[in-house]
């Protein structure tokens, strides 16, 4: 994916940016990716969300006009 996607933690996130809650705490094991036709506006890690071992990832995209 990487390849033909951008990241959307990489363009607009910030902090370390873990999604994994267990005790291997520190990866990063839930990605979201975009074309070309989005422009990524805010990425959020919900870490508050502690009923799973995936913390759930929030983002915002804003459609960018005349792209495929």
């Amino acid at each position: 994916l990487r390849d033909q996607l951008t990241n959307t933690f990489e363009a607009v996130g910030s902090g370390p940016g873990f999604t994994f809650n267990g005790k291997l705490f520190f990866l990063r094991i839930d990605h979201q990716f975009y074309g070309p036709g989005l422009e990524p506006l805010s990425f959020r890690t919900l870490r508050d969300v502690r009923f799973s071992d995936h913390f759930p990832l929030l983002a915002r995209y804003q459609l960018r006009p005349g792209r495929d």
